[in-house]
């Protein structure tokens, strides 16, 4: 009996490397949110500290200058809102090519196994139909 080879095994493979190379660019784009993320939490600490600062200063000069950088830091973190929404849209977008890449790799591993399933019900099939025709000669002989 020769060893069951799946018909469409170069298919699964493809589409196994489909899935892995998504998955990598999932990875990316969950890192680059992250990365985006810290930026927005590191202005908000500058601001923090910003306020913080403005409330000791009695110099007119450095008031003007510390408002200018408050207001600096505020448009930054705007900017960054607007990065954080563009990141968080394209990490959707690479989920949803990971979710159709797994779906599209289940239905061949679906169909493996079917096929296996069928090859061992044909193997079985066979090896009871040589097991029955062994009976029947024994019996004949006996």
């Amino acid at each position: 009996m020769k060893n069951y080879k799946f018909s469409l095994q170069s298919v699964l493979e493809v589409r196994d490397n489909e899935e892995k190379n998504v998955l990598e660019d999932f990875v990316l784009a969950q890192n680059n949110l992250d990365k985006e993320g810290r930026k927005k939490e590191e202005l908000q600490r500058d601001l923090e500290l910003c306020l913080e600062k403005k409330s000791s200063i009695k110099n007119i000069q450095e008031l003007m200058m510390e408002n200018l950088y408050k207001i600096d830091l505020e448009d930054k973190i705007k900017f960054q809102d607007m990065v954080i929404k563009e990141k968080k849209i394209e990490l959707e977008e690479v989920r949803k090519k990971l979710q159709m890449a797994q779906k599209d790799k289940k239905i061949i591993e679906k169909l493996k196994e079917k096929d296996l399933d069928e090859y061992k019900a044909e193997i079985e099939k066979k090896s009871q139909k040589e097991i029955d025709e062994f009976a029947v000669l024994r019996f004949k002989t006996s």
